[in-house]
């Protein structure tokens, strides 16, 4: 019999309901990671206690053990840490979560763990205990974070904002340099090829196992889709990239497509809408805020729009996206870091009329449409299913542990 062992993993967020790209990866990870045959505990940071209350009991009933820490409990705590760090890391670094790892691992209840990106790494700085016991630590690189940060930076109109995140993005990378020429991180995660290249450029001195784990999703083939006009982007919506772009894509796309289809109708399906979107006065456009499950959304909807020109790492919605069989539409940044190319899976444009006019033929189930998008479903069952990607990660996981 396989022995079990016990995983703790650290996440930024909450995970439940998984309807971000960062939520969608660890929820999945730690539910596959499960099934696996790994005993998981799940440590992370919250907005709310009813977020927590909520996270906990879905957690529960997979067999994972929850520990929630309300980030807005210790306003005072975090504006005393952005003196000694970024504000990405300050609003993380919780007392109470160090203590209740600390005290699992001395009763050798963890054998490894997960850290979901930098700035959750300070929880495990520091802490002797780690060393003593031999607790392995594998830091997951959703992006290459300080870039991130800088490229998101540059978006903003307000120069004010420009010059907080150009700061904030230079003391991110200082905070991760200290990480990196440490000893504390035993392996590294990666979610494409192309941020483990920029990694190795610039942290040569790095000799610990680095491995690409690909975002994943769940197989939504079978999905049936209701023949209409509708058009839906999906994502975070206030993030920055995400406004950027569903807001070109309104401003200059959607035009376009209303007056060759009438009776199209746009579905912006994400949390947190900034002003900027909510402002938006269309009875063509919906504006959803958080939902429970995009299902429903993927599956009233002809065509898939990925508009975005900034941001780093793998889209998760492109992923989502292929595992619906929709026909997508995307711009270059949307494919960075996957092998879906132009016109073999999915349109990349960035031109604002190329972008409409296959939106239209997708409605219209053009055959070259529908082809493409049975095309980028094939690939995404031959390589971005969660069971598959979470099998090599636990693979990696346990060639860490010997």
């Amino acid at each position: 019999m396989n022995k079990k062992y016990n995983l703790a993993v650290l996440a930024p967020e909450a995970v439940y309901p998984a309807n971000t790209g960062g939520r969608l990866v660890v929820f999945n990870k730690i539910k596959y990671l499960r099934e696996y045959g790994y005993n998981v505990s799940l440590f992370c940071i919250v907005d709310s206690d009813e977020e927590a209350k909520k996270q906990d009991a879905v957690l529960a009933k997979l067999g994972i053990k929850s520990h929630s820490y309300n980030r807005n409990a210790c306003k005072k705590q975090n504006l005393l840490n952005i003196f000694k760090h970024p504000y990405a890391v300050a609003s993380r670094d919780n007392v109470q979560l160090k203590k209740d790892l600390g005290d699992l691992i001395k009763q050798n209840q963890i054998d490894i763990i997960d850290v979901e990106f930098p700035q959750m790494a300070i929880n495990v700085m520091n802490m002797d205990i780690i060393s003593e016991k031999a607790i392995k630590i594998v830091l997951n690189q959703h992006n290459i974070e300080y870039r991130t940060m800088k490229n998101i930076g540059q978006t903003f109109d307000n120069p004010i904002k420009r010059i907080v995140f150009k700061f904030e993005a230079s003391r991110l990378r200082k905070y991760e340099e200290r990480i990196y020429r440490s000893d504390l991180i035993d392996g590294y995660t990666f979610v494409s090829s192309d941020d483990l290249r920029i990694f190795k450029e610039e942290h040569p001195q790095i000799t610990v196992p680095c491995k690409v784990f690909s975002i994943g999703a769940d197989d939504h083939g079978n999905t049936e889709h209701k023949n209409n006009q509708n058009v839906i982007i999906v994502g975070k919506m206030s993030y920055q990239p995400n406004i950027e772009g569903v807001l070109w894509f309104y401003q200059r796309v959607w035009p376009m497509v209303k007056k060759s289809c009438p009776n199209s109708r746009l579905y912006i399906v994400g949390k947190d809408p900034s002003e900027s979107l909510t402002e938006i006065e269309d009875t063509s456009v919906f504006i959803t805020g958080t939902v429970d499950s995009v299902e429903p959304y993927y599956a009233n909807s002809s065509v898939v729009a990925i508009p975005i020109f900034s941001g780093g790492g793998v889209k998760t919605k492109l992923i989502e996206a292929a595992s619906y069989g929709l026909p997508i539409v995307t711009t270059p940044a949307g494919v960075l870091g996957t092998n879906f190319t132009n016109d073999q899976q999915v349109i990349v444009t960035e031109d604002a009329t190329e972008f409409a006019q296959n939106i239209v033929a997708a409605i219209d189930n053009d055959q070259h449409q529908l082809d493409l998008a049975k095309c980028a479903h094939e690939l995404f069952v031959k390589e971005y299913t969660w069971s598959g990607i979470c099998q090599q990660m636990s693979n990696f996981l346990k060639s860490l542990l010997g």
